[in-house]
């Protein structure tokens, strides 16, 4: 009888032991049942309840480009950057030329060097005619003046070819016949040759 007593008292205090640790475990819920802002994350205020975040809106594309704008030296109104200005030679020297320069001559081989400052067209290209034994004729003439100093000397043909290339930068040329020496206009020349083509 007390065995049957002791068995049925040990099989009782199975089944409580049982029972209270089945109320100690929680279970779970799925992740469909759980409730938007359960975990610690809180349902944001706007928002739908089981509605993925919305993502903030990105700034347009004007407000960027004002920011770039506003950023830059004077703004959406600054000038935009001028081109430098050209500096032109004035069309008198700084000091008068000096007559001693146009006074030098070929040395027995034929060469010369020479040195002009400040020298008007008009004096240069009679020095230049004189220098080369050849008669001089023109109808106009650049009205700025000619600094050029050479480092060696040249023959004469070599410094003809020397001064016309500062005529022919300001729209001139020499032109030589025989014993004639000319200066010509070089868009003179171009429309003589275009009216020649239209005959």
């Amino acid at each position: 009888m007390r065995v049957k007593l002791l068995c049925l008292a040990l099989l009782l205090s199975v089944a409580a032991s049982r029972y209270s640790w089945s109320q100690d475990i929680i279970t779970r819920p799925a992740p469909s049942s759980i409730p938007p802002g359960a975990a610690g994350r809180p349902t944001p205020p706007g928002a739908t309840p089981g509605a993925p975040p919305k993502r903030p809106p990105r700034p347009s594309t004007a407000k960027k480009k004002q920011a770039d704008t506003s950023a830059k030296p004077g703004g959406a109104k600054g000038k935009v950057d001028e081109k430098p200005k050209v500096i032109k030679r004035p069309d008198k020297p700084a000091t008068p030329a000096d007559p001693e320069e146009l006074k030098v001559q070929p040395d027995a081989a034929g060469l010369i060097q020479f040195s002009f400052r400040g020298q008007p067209w008009p004096d240069v290209l009679a020095w230049l005619s004189g220098v080369s034994n050849m008669s001089l004729d023109w109808q106009e003439l650049p009205s700025d003046y000619l600094n050029l100093t050479t480092q060696r000397r040249y023959t004469i043909e070599e410094s003809r070819d020397l001064i016309n290339r500062h005529l022919l930068a300001r729209g001139f040329t020499l032109l030589s016949d025989g014993e004639l020496l000319s200066v010509a206009k070089i868009a003179e020349i171009s429309r003589g040759r275009s009216r020649a083509r239209a005959r």
